[in-house]
């Protein structure tokens, strides 16, 4: 399939694009800046939603737990924390519940290296990390498909060139390791040579294929970065994949902080959660300061008539 460039799939969202509701999250009982965050989720009777933190002129970051209040608002979980962890996932495993997110290595108070790290278990105070990807692979995302696990990787540099989304399926969790995550097939055709992009959430779709909802981005001059949130749908057992559609911008949401001048224009998506109604909400990180939510279309509906 013909890869677009983001121009020509932002121009397309834009003629067709429907925002419903949209709205800052108020995030309670800590003092830093709390964003990438991920979709709301119920987990032992409560709801809670996984935020990244830190202040606002740094990136050592933690990952904590917000357990609802309102729609609105979620207060921090005191020890809940997952320390040197940044931009949050979540989904669920075998009766486990399962987080994701850029594991980073510190010394000196500098970044040295990261990678994707998971962690599981049924206590949120006592998850254990189990699985990482390759060190500087940020964006690794997995699901459970078929008595399997499949598993979305994000590699960087050589034939992945700025960053592009690949594929590989295994037989447990303790087959995701770094070695066997540098075998994913890549979806070589999926952004243009410039762009780059990542998943970070999957869905299992009613006809079996599996919805990816992601980030697109490019960058232009002046090292400024635009990130946009994208969905596409693809086969595993042939790569078959449908056009990389564009769903929101950063421009659909509340005005607000930013970390840093060039960090205005990003989204970075966290979740979504379908509704019966046809909608979907979804949740990001606007502008690497902020966590908010819009409610649009869901993007997966018409895939799952393929």
């Amino acid at each position: 399939m013909k890869r677009e460039q983001v121009t020509t799939l932002l121009e397309r969202y834009r003629q067709n694009k429907r925002v419903y509701d949209t709205d800052k999250i108020v995030f309670t009982g800590v003092n830093e800046t709390v964003y990438n965050i991920s979709r709301a989720f119920d987990w032992n009777g409560k709801t809670y939603i996984l935020g990244r933190v830190e202040p606002l002129e740094s990136e050592l970051s933690k990952v904590a737990f917000f357990q609802k209040v309102t729609d609105k608002e979620y207060k921090f979980v005191e020890g809940a924390v997952l320390e040197d962890l940044q931009d949050p996932c979540v989904t669920t495993y075998n009766g486990e519940l399962v987080v994701g997110g850029t594991h980073i290595d510190v010394e000196d108070g500098k970044i040295v290296n990261w990678n994707t790290t998971f962690y599981k278990g049924t206590d949120i105070f006592n998850l254990q990390r189990f699985a990482d990807a390759p060190k500087k692979m940020k964006d690794a995302r997995l699901t459970a498909y078929k008595d399997k696990i499949l598993v979305c990787t994000r590699p960087q540099g050589g034939v992945a060139g700025c960053g592009k989304i690949g594929v590989i399926t295994v037989d447990s969790l303790a087959d995701i390791t770094p070695a066997t995550l540098e075998k994913a097939v890549l979806f070589e055709d999926l952004f243009d040579e410039k762009e780059w992009g990542g998943a970070n959430e999957l869905f299992v779709l009613k006809n079996g294929w599996i919805g990816v909802l992601g980030h697109i981005a490019k960058m232009s001059e002046g090292y400024v970065r635009h990130y946009y949130a994208m969905t596409f749908a693809f086969k595993p057992e042939t790569m078959e994949r449908t056009a990389v559609k564009i769903i929101a911008e950063r421009a659909d949401f509340k005005a607000g902080e930013s970390k840093r001048s060039d960090l205005v224009d990003v989204l970075f998506s966290g979740g979504i959660v379908r509704g019966e109604d046809g909608k979907a909400t979804l949740y990001t990180g606007t502008s690497d300061a902020e966590g908010q939510y819009i409610v649009i279309d869901d993007p997966f509906k018409e895939y799952e008539s393929l």
